[in-house]
């Protein structure tokens, strides 16, 4: 494997939900995760699309032709091994063995960064970085898809008629 995609040289998140720099959903960890970020850059995730499950909750699934808004998340090398453990611990994650609490499993990507990717999904001309994201196998049984796949607009809009995270 090369260098780019070793998984030691990987010190980012693509995030597109409760860990976004930008999240309004009020969760008590987004916080705690951005700490210390070298930098929080807009992106864009290819060949996948947003569910909102019937929890509130938002989940990424590989689908050909879809695109994803998020924000590529950079840490210094020497904090990831903490990162990885703490992002792991909120999405249920138990790396080594690939089991999961709630179905996400964490995996290597490419995004590409643009800050003009966040209106206009499908024409992303920046730079292609290789990440970690949290994604499910298939969408959560009721779980509704996001179509523009910007879960913080879908939760700005959608709040007055959403009930609270459960």
């Amino acid at each position: 494997a090369s260098r780019a995609m070793s998984t030691n040289s990987i010190s980012s998140f693509f995030v597109y939900g409760t860990l976004r720099p930008d999240d309004i959903s009020g969760q008590s960890w987004t916080k705690e995760f951005l700490k210390s970020a070298s930098s929080c850059r807009r992106s864009r995730l290819a060949d996948h699309t947003l569910y909102i499950s019937p929890n509130r909750y938002p989940h990424a699934v590989p689908r050909k032709g879809g695109a994803i808004r998020g924000t590529l998340v950079e840490f210094p090398e020497s904090l990831m091994p903490e990162k990885l453990s703490f992002a792991d611990e909120v999405e249920g994650v138990n790396f080594e063995d690939q089991t999961s609490e709630h179905g996400y499993k964490r995996v290597k990507v490419e995004v590409v960064t643009d800050d003009e990717a966040y209106e206009n999904v499908s024409s992303a001309k920046g730079e292609p970085v290789q990440t970690w994201v949290y994604i499910k196998d298939s969408c959560d049984p009721g779980a509704e898809e996001i179509p523009e796949g910007d879960f913080v607009a879908h939760y700005t809009r959608m709040r007055p008629h959403m009930m609270t995270f459960e």
